[in-house]
């Protein structure tokens, strides 16, 4: 019996995609997949990035 699944055979390159940190602009690797949610290459740099918007300052609405 041939299997469905087996009829090409996919290898990891096909597979994964190279995208830029957001945060460092280093290449990594990611599933196909999470092509639209992954951002950063590591988690220290999705931290850096997510500290980094939190200290900034901001303007009071209702006292300027």
């Amino acid at each position: 019996m041939i299997s469905i699944y087996n009829s090409k055979k996919y290898s990891i390159n096909d597979m994964n995609i190279v995208k830029k940190c957001k945060k460092c602009g280093k290449d990594f690797k990611i599933e196909k997949y999470r092509e639209n949610t992954a951002h950063y290459c590591s988690r220290e740099c999705y931290w850096k990035d997510k500290k980094k918007t939190q200290d900034q300052e901001k303007t009071c609405i209702r006292c300027g």
